[in-house]
């Protein structure tokens, strides 16, 4: 209790958290357990109350339930509002009050003669008042007190001094009795110095206008009156302890009692006065405080409003609708600025009685108005905009809209020009209708500064966003150069890179290569066996081309990815990048990106295929066999390979840097770690790391400053962590040279910026931690496996409402066999494609064990009919491809689907087969097989286009033999034409299979592939128009 604080000097702790009712129930229990313990421990002592004591008694009981029982009544049935904790407490103490009084009228009590004063002690009557005087001092103290500290102890104190008095009469020894007496003094006097802090604080507030210093002014004024009144009560209740002891000295005897019962009845009285007086004074003295604080704001509240209406900035006017066609309008005094001084004594004093529909005047006001009419003097006072009767018919019209409003809520712009100068002024008018009344507020702004202001701001931001505009066009341009014109070089020298391997594999120039060749002897051989020399000489070579042609092509994808990544990067630089989402196997998407770092460093270019290359920079994918993810490969590439790069840059020298990717319910955590370089020391102290990612940080030489500011407003000249690596230091004085692929913006400090937008954009977050002993950096995105079931399903046809995917839970993968059995015996004249993952993995509430998707279909084999089964292909995708698994899986499947990247065509060609095998040359219905035609026939007409623009250079040839290709597997999955057999596209096969096996491109292919184009668009036009999956023709 002793750290509670009310939130406001001016609350009532009796009225928080139901501090009152609880008080009120606690007294109730507390004079429960001392009545039941005095009247165990005095049992040998109870007698009735002598006749006058009993009178009293019950008279007390009577008046206090005539007085308490209407007020309690009515607090009770009263719905004017809810009940308080000083009004539940002042009834429980007067209830406490009765309960004594009518014990004691009714039943025997214990009555104890104190034997120093020998008076009469009627324990039932200390009971109450050792319970009361405690609670009622804490009641009291609590009225205007910010703590817990002092109701408590002034509570206590009195609680104790009448409880000391109590046990007087069980004390027989006379100098512990005086003891006692003296203790309950000395606590019963600590009421006096209260009461008088009270009061001095009282004195000392003086007059305040300010809500809360008043209210507690009020409040301790409240306190200090209860306060008085129990220092007052109690008082009495000390005198009259001690009158009756001197009565009792000097009781005569023949009075015909041995006590006198006037003491009693004085109690009584007593009692009954003071329980009804506190009752009173919590009932009405703070609710007539209450009262008077709410005048009182009421009264400020008026008082501010007034000042608020003739100083507020913007002219109000309050228009009242006094009769169906009768308005009256009053006007703010800044009304001037509107109508001039002269007409604005009437706005603001009386108002001005118009017509409901005020028509504005004529034109010629406006010149009459230059002269001086109607407009104020228009010299000294101030200017005046327009004549009264347009503001009449302006409010006019705010009433109309703002009836019309369903809300009573209206907006408006007006423009005027002013009388002198004619200068154009525009207002917003807001205007609202008073709900269930007639009165409307209308408020004029002058907006016209504010629209000047927005229209040379708006300039100045159209003015750079040209300039915006330009810098991004350029980048654009760029961006496009990359994507296209180096991106076609690439490819090119990709393609002659395919043309040789086949020239490789051939083996035929080869030979003729070798016999123009000499080899030394320690690569092929003794000089003396020239016969194995010569037949050793062509596989030698096929070695080193292959080689060759291995590092080029991988020099150029690793130099395409990182084109189209710059190229992404000036698009997320504008935040014009849109991910797009691919499916993509983890581990070559980050070899890929480690490559592309490595052959740059100075140990790659010097070896490139040394051994220890690839155990500096490891890549471990968790779990080892993950299924591809769908995600933006572009967006992971660049960050991992910055992150490569920087690490190589700024990290220990000849360090491993391991890269890490974890998979797990559908999340990519990517970590790049390295051992920190020089300096790592300083960075360690960075307060908050994230500062690194903040667009232009830039560590290097300002490293010092951006620790000791926390990573706040450092700038340096260059950055490592910044630059979006895992880097650990600033660079050394003599750093290696970049790689050739990391950014430019690197330079800029744009990196790690560049880096956590692209985190941003996969959706997830990036962070970098400066460890002791290595540096890492993380990133996590949602990475959620690729559903490449659907478009295998989206290339074969299906239509979406057939189509059933299962997996996603494991009761999903454990009832696939149900499920499969109930479809083949529900529609038995129906014809199900089944593609079942060959390792199906259960969540570790079944032990994460994994379910062959062979052994499923084993056991669909083994309890389907044979009718059943010929309506099912059964098809089994895997990651691991070997002859032996294969031979495995085609044991109860039909065919076998590669676990790599979606390639539609070969798709088409997988199945085609397999169903033709499976269910034989079918008709499908026309619709469907159109809509199959047309789609494949987008990707014949691309083909075409694509050699249409490499017909005339024979450069090209090598990507045209693969157009050609790829053109040739998309005629022989196309549905014939209805009626038509297989010549016509036989015949185009032959001559494309006839071109393919040139070398070089033949004289007059030009004319050649004009008929052939021809004859491949009139083919694909008459197959789109309908044909029948009947022609399904050899793999290509």
């Amino acid at each position: 209790m002793a750290g509670f604080k009310t939130t406001s000097v001016s609350a009532n702790l009796l009225e928080r958290d139901l501090i009152g009712e609880k008080l009120a129930l606690s007294s109730a229990g507390c004079y429960a357990l001392i009545f039941v313990g005095s009247y165990c421990l005095a049992s040998a002592h109870l007698a009735h109350l002598l006749p006058r004591e009993r009178e009293a008694a019950g008279i007390a009981f009577a008046v206090q339930l005539a007085c308490v029982a209407p007020r309690a009544f009515q607090r009770l049935t009263s719905a004017r509002g809810p009940r308080t904790g000083s009004q539940s407490f002042a009834l429980m103490v007067n209830a406490i009050s009765m309960a004594s009084n009518l014990a004691m009228f009714l039943w025997p009590m214990p009555i104890v003669v104190d034997p120093t004063t020998h008076t009469r002690n009627h324990l039932a009557r200390w009971s109450q008042w050792s319970v009361l005087a405690g609670s009622t001092m804490f009641a009291v103290e609590a009225v205007d007190a910010t703590s817990f500290w002092w109701p408590l102890a002034l509570g206590v104190s009195i609680g104790a001094s009448t409880f000391s008095a109590m046990i007087l009469p069980f004390i027989r020894n006379r100098a512990l009795w005086n003891a006692v007496l003296g203790f309950a003094f000395v606590t019963y006097g600590a009421i006096f110095p209260r009461l008088r802090y009270k009061m001095r604080e009282l004195a000392a507030m003086g007059e305040s206008a300010h809500a809360e210093a008043l209210e507690r002014k009020i409040r301790l004024g409240a306190a200090c009156r209860l306060l008085g009144s129990c220092a007052a009560m109690w008082t009495v209740f000390v005198a009259n302890y001690f009158v009756a002891w001197a009565g009792q000295a000097w009781h005569i005897a023949g009075s015909g009692a041995a006590y006198p019962q006037w003491p009693f009845v004085l109690d009584c009285f007593i009692d009954v006065f003071c329980k009804l007086v506190f009752t009173d004074i919590i009932h009405e003295g703070l609710h007539a405080a209450r009262q008077l604080y709410e005048e009182q704001q009421s009264a400020s509240v008026i008082s501010q409003s007034a000042e608020m209406w003739r100083s507020y900035t913007h002219v109000l006017l309050v228009s009242t609708r006094i009769s169906a066609a009768q308005l009256r309008t009053v006007a703010s005094p800044l009304v001037a600025e509107l109508v001039g001084d002269a007409q604005a004594v009437e706005w603001s004093s009386s108002g001005v009685r118009h017509d409901f529909a005020s028509a504005p005047p004529p034109h010629g006001a406006a010149a009459a108005r230059k002269g001086g009419v109607g407009g104020g003097d228009g010299g000294d006072g101030v200017e005046p905009c327009l004549h009264s009767a347009e503001l009449c018919a302006l409010v006019s019209r705010v009433w109309a809209a703002a009836s019309a409003a369903p809300d009573g809520v209206c907006s408006l712009e007006w423009r005027t020009r002013r009388a002198l100068d004619g200068a154009e002024r525009v207002y917003d008018v807001d205007g609202r209708l008073a709900r269930g009344s007639c009165i409307l507020l209308v408020v004029v702004h002058d907006v016209t500064e504010r629209i000047e202001l927005w229209s040379a701001r708006s300039d100045l931001s159209s003015a750079e966003e040209r300039a915006v505009a330009v810098k991004r066009q350029k980048d654009s341009e760029l961006a496009r150069f990359a994507r296209h014109e180096v991106k076609n070089g690439v490819l090119s020298a990709m393609g002659l890179c395919e043309a040789l391997h086949e020239l490789t594999d051939s083996g035929t120039p080869l030979r003729k290569a070798a016999s123009d060749i000499d080899i030394s002897s320690d690569e092929s051989g003794s000089s003396d066996e020239s016969g194995t020399r010569s037949s050793a000489m062509p596989a030698l070579m096929r070695r080193r081309v292959r080689s060759a042609l291995d590092e080029l092509q991988a020099k150029l994808s690793s130099m395409l990815n990182a084109v189209l990544s710059e190229a992404m990067v000036r698009d997320m630089v504008h935040d014009a990048y849109r991910p797009i989402l691919e499916p993509v196997q983890l581990r070559d998407l980050l070899v890929m990106g480690v490559d592309a770092v490595a052959n740059g460093a100075a140990e790659a270019r010097a070896h490139p295929r040394a051994p220890g290359a690839s155990a500096r920079f490891p890549c471990d994918v968790s779990p080892p066999f993950a299924p591809a993810v769908l995600l933006d490969p572009r967006l992971l590439f660049y960050v991992h390979r910055a992150a490569i790069a920087n690490a190589l840059r700024f990290g220990a020298r000849d360090a491993p840097i391991d890269t890490s990717a974890t998979l797990h319910d559908g999340q990519l955590m990517l970590r790049v770690s390295n051992k920190p370089g020089d300096g790592h020391a300083a960075l360690c102290q960075l307060v908050d790391a994230s500062v690194v990612f903040r667009r232009g940080s830039r560590l290097h030489e300002g490293v010092e400053a951006l620790v000791a500011s926390g990573g706040d407003g450092a700038r340096g000249d260059k950055s490592a962590a910044a630059n979006g690596a895992a880097a650990g230091a600033p660079p050394r004085a003599e750093p290696p040279p970049p790689p050739p692929l990391v950014p430019h913006s690197s330079s800029e400090g744009e990196g790690a910026w560049l880096m956590s937008k692209c985190a941003r954009a996969l959706g997830g977050s990036i962070e970098i931690a400066f460890g002791e002993t290595r540096t890492v950096l993380t990133l996590r995105c949602p990475a959620p496996p690729a559903s490449l079931l659907d478009k295998i399903f989206d290339a074969l046809g299906v239509d979406t409402s057939h189509k059933l995917v299962l997996g996603e839970s494991d009761e999903q993968i454990l009832g696939f066999y149900e499920r499969a059995v109930t479809l083949l015996r529900a529609h038995p004249a129906s014809r199900f494609i089944f593609i079942v993952d060959e390792n199906l993995e259960l969540s570790d509430a079944h032990g994460g064990r994994t379910v062959s998707g062979t052994q499923v279909l084993r056991q669909l084999t083994e309890q389907c009919t044979l009718e059943q089964l010929r309506a099912a292909l059964f098809c089994v995708r895997s990651a691991n491809d070997s002859a032996t698994d294969c031979a495995t899986y085609l044991r109860y499947a039909h065919t076998v689907v590669p676990k790599r990247g979606f390639q539609r065509q070969a798709v088409l060609e997988t199945f085609s087969a397999a169903w033709v095998a499976r269910f034989g040359a079918l008709d499908a219905p026309v619709d469907e097989a159109a809509e199959l035609n047309a789609s494949v026939a987008l990707e014949v007409r691309a083909h075409v286009r694509r050699v249409d623009g490499a017909v005339t250079d024979g450069s090209k040839w090598p990507l045209i033999a693969r157009a050609l290709g790829l053109l040739k597997g998309d005629l022989v999955s196309m549905a014939a034409p209805a009626g038509d057999d297989d010549s016509a596209v036989l015949e185009l096969v032959a001559a494309i299979d006839r071109l393919r096996a040139l070398d070089a491109m033949p004289d007059g292919f030009v004319g050649t592939w004009a008929s052939l184009s021809a004859a491949v668009l009139l083919h694909v036009d008459d197959a789109a128009m309908g044909g029948t999956w009947g022609s399904t023709r050899g793999r290509r």
